[in-house]
């Protein structure tokens, strides 16, 4: 996906001499949403709406509480950011890159997962979980030990013939301070995500921390569990139907009463629970055993050759 927009996007990379696929607008005017059908709803930790979606005529509606609206037309292939007053820049780019974008990727690029990735060996390994279970954590602190990050949060996985690649986002990691803190890593200066938040961004330009641009076979999903009263590291399969069951609970979906986009959704993720192996990952949530954790993934990597590709029919 590449943008073209009137504002600077300093997380991203200049690409002067690509052919932009998204337009990206500016506007401190309101969204008109007299004609919008509001079909989704996310929930923050505290039980207020933080996001609603709407439908109308042409496009969708992305409405954040207090900080802005977002209007898609995929027909035009033009996103308008309408920024409310008093709303700083840094916290629109990451409503923009971390939560609209990802969005809007899914439905058109492959399947979207709320997951974090990493490139060990030349393959993906993705930690997939619900927000607050130390994706990014987990992530990072594989990076940090040489292991390049490939995507944070939102991974896009791709098929291609008989097998899956994950597609790499732009180069970021959010993280808190204590996690950052934690992995004893050169991050460089801390800028925070956006004003709301307290999480810092590192990026490529900002920390010594390696990523990778291009896209790699996707190896493994973890799906990552926490247990703070827990001091066990659990590692086991998971079966091809609770892997689909899971898969789908982690999609990202712009519209859920899209018939024709959720069939296709659902086709691709049972093949996806099919071909790559996904693992039931259960650590304590505690920092200091991030080492820990990193030991034990590597080693069951290492344990367990990879799924043999097969056509899934």
């Amino acid at each position: 996906m590449i943008l073209a927009s009137s504002r600077e996007l300093p997380e991203l990379t200049l690409s002067p001499h690509k052919r932009a696929t998204l337009h990206v607008t500016w506007t401190r005017a309101r969204v008109n949403t007299r004609s919008c059908a509001w079909i989704h709803r996310w929930t923050a930790s505290d039980g207020r709406t933080w996001l609603t979606i709407g439908r109308e005529t042409g496009g969708y509606v992305f409405r954040f509480r207090r900080f802005a609206d977002f209007h898609w037309s995929p027909r035009h292939r033009v996103l308008t950011c309408h920024i409310r007053p008093r709303t700083q820049m840094s916290t629109v780019r990451h409503l923009l890159l971390d939560q609209v974008l990802p969005a809007i990727s899914s439905g058109e690029h492959g399947s979207g997962l709320h997951a974090s990735a990493v490139v060990v060996g030349g393959e993906a390994v993705a930690f997939a979980g619900k927000t607050g279970l130390g994706k990014s954590t987990l992530a990072a602190s594989f990076a940090a030990a040489g292991f390049p990050a490939l995507t944070d949060d939102c991974l896009i996985v791709k098929e291609a013939g008989e097998r899956f690649l994950a597609v790499p986002a732009y180069s970021s990691l959010r993280l808190w301070n204590d996690s950052a803190t934690a992995l004893g890593a050169d991050l460089g200066r801390r800028h925070r995500v956006a004003a709301y938040s307290q999480k810092i961004r590192v990026n490529r330009s900002t920390s010594k921390i390696p990523f990778s641009g291009d896209p790699a076979p996707l190896r493994c999903v973890y799906l990552l569990e926490t247990r703070a009263a827990s001091r066990t590291l659990l590692i086991e399969p998971v079966s091809e139907r609770d892997a689909f069951i899971a898969l789908v609970r982690l999609a990202f979906r712009l519209d859920p009463y899209d018939r024709v986009h959720l069939a296709n959704e659902m086709d691709r993720l049972a093949r996806l629970s099919q071909v790559v192996s996904v693992r039931l990952l259960r650590v304590p949530r505690r920092l200091e055993n991030l080492s820990s954790v990193q030991e034990a993934v590597l080693r069951d990597l290492q344990n367990r050759p990879a799924r043999s590709m097969r056509a899934a029919g």
